[in-house]
């Protein structure tokens, strides 16, 4: 049971270390990405140019620089992917907020509200949407940040919810009786 209560813990260590590295060391990042992308890309335009000389042709050394490439470009495209599907979520959030406030309207109850988060979350996501490139620092610190939270929240939990030493029962045989006259 203790392993339970450890297991949580790691998660809640690696999402807070995540979320630090994510929101605070880009570069780093970044630099993993492009050393692994490089790695695979060297070594698969050396393979390629070794099978050029004999009779089998390179197709794993092609899709080898294929996926260098990719993993080279990926830190660039998460850093505008991550504006671009926040701005997407806050924009639905805000249109749905702008269906609700219209409802509201019309039946009469206090709109009002929902009409100025609408209008808020529209212009959020239109910011996070049409500026990615000038965005995607400040998103990727706010998702850092909440994975730290996430973590330190998970770790709370666990911390609370763990079984402690003395809740463990350790039961080395029992037998059950199978009494089917209860059945009928």
């Amino acid at each position: 049971m203790t392993n339970m209560r450890y297991n949580g813990y790691t998660k809640g260590v690696l999402l807070i270390v995540a979320g630090l590295m994510i929101a605070f060391f880009p570069g780093l990042i970044s630099g993993i990405f492009y050393t692994i992308g490089g790695i695979i890309l060297a070594f698969s335009i050396v393979s390629l140019f070794a099978s050029l000389g004999g009779r089998a042709f390179g197709g794993g050394s092609i899709v080898g620089i294929v996926i260098g490439i990719v993993i080279i470009s990926l830190p660039s495209l998460v850093h505008i992917g991550i504006p671009l599907i926040a701005g997407a979520v806050f924009a639905s959030s805000g249109l749905e907020r702008l269906f609700a406030a219209n409802q509201a309207r019309k039946i009469g109850k206090n709109w009002i509200v929902s009409l100025i988060a609408a209008i808020v979350l529209l212009l959020v996501g239109g910011v996070l949407i049409f500026h990615p490139v000038k965005t995607g620092t400040a998103a990727r610190i706010l998702l850092g940040a909440a994975l730290v939270g996430v973590g330190v929240f998970n770790s709370f939990v666990d911390s609370k919810n763990a079984p402690g030493p003395g809740d463990i029962i350790d039961v080395d045989s029992y037998t059950v009786r199978d009494d089917t006259k209860y059945l009928k």
